[in-house]
């Protein structure tokens, strides 16, 4: 095949690999976290994100909270950049950590100080919003915004 038949027909648009997001909870027999995706150099440009994938990270959801908007097993991007409690924007997504485990929810930022985490699941029995205080704050480590997702047709 000729260099310009190569060019044309096998041109792919530059990727860059991102991680899944660090987790040290996971069970050792489940390798899906070692995984990560591809994304193109276009579409990270496009979210506004960096071309070579810095501050990035994949997460699998675990559980349908944030049904009907994320639902479970749906990958979610993550922008890193974002880690600060400062830097939250209420009624935003994002991943975050408590008690060693990583949740995605949207955040508030309450008039008082503090959080409201809430999901979009219409059943607040089984996912009730959590009440986060100003002194509580300190047990949530943001690890970013959520900014894309991808999932299965149902």
């Amino acid at each position: 095949v000729s260099e310009e038949i190569k060019k044309s027909v096998f041109k792919y648009p530059t990727s860059i690999y991102i991680p899944f997001l660090n987790e040290d909870s996971i069970a050792k027999e489940d390798e899906s976290h070692k995984l990560g995706m591809l994304f193109s150099v276009a579409h990270l440009d496009q979210l506004g994100l960096s071309v070579k994938g810095e501050n990035c990270a994949v997460w699998n959801m675990r559980n349908d909270c944030m049904s009907p908007k994320i639902n479970e097993k749906d990958t979610v991007l993550i922008d890193q950049r974002v880690q600060s409690l400062d830097d939250i924007v209420s009624g935003k997504i994002y991943a975050y950590r408590v008690n060693n485990e990583i949740r995605v929810n949207r955040i508030f930022k309450e008039i008082i100080g503090g959080l409201r985490i809430t999901s979009d699941h219409a059943s607040k029995s089984i996912y009730p919003d959590e009440l986060v205080k100003a002194d509580q704050m300190h047990h949530i480590e943001i690890c970013g915004l959520i900014v894309w997702r991808s999932g299965f047709i149902y």
